[in-house]
């Protein structure tokens, strides 16, 4: 697998505080990215966001649920899962299917 940490320009924006560009060159994307990946796979018809940080959420369950969020473009930009179509939430809200590749 081609799995990588993010750019820290990705990680903290331009008018982030120094303190915010600092962590973000810090911060190891690749073993979440890892985590998040294999929780997509796991779904073999694909899943949304409300089932991917569910699950991650058994795990480590004090995790910041933006911290998961931030892995999928990561993984799409990787050409890992793709995008496809949409399914409603438990929250009555439209999220993207997301598939392993």
């Amino acid at each position: 697998m081609k799995f990588k940490n993010e750019n820290a320009k990705r990680l903290a924006r331009k008018n982030n505080p120094p303190t915010s560009k600092q962590s973000a060159k810090k911060m190891k994307t690749k073993p979440m990215q890892m985590q998040v990946y294999e929780i997509i796979k796991s779904f073999k018809n694909g899943c949304i966001s409300e089932q991917v940080i569910k699950k991650y959420m058994k795990k480590k369950p004090l995790f910041e649920t933006s911290s998961i969020t931030a892995r999928y473009s990561e993984l799409e930009r990787l050409g890992l899962i793709e995008f496809a179509g949409v399914k409603k939430a438990s929250t009555n809200r439209n999220q993207r299917i997301m598939r392993a590749l």
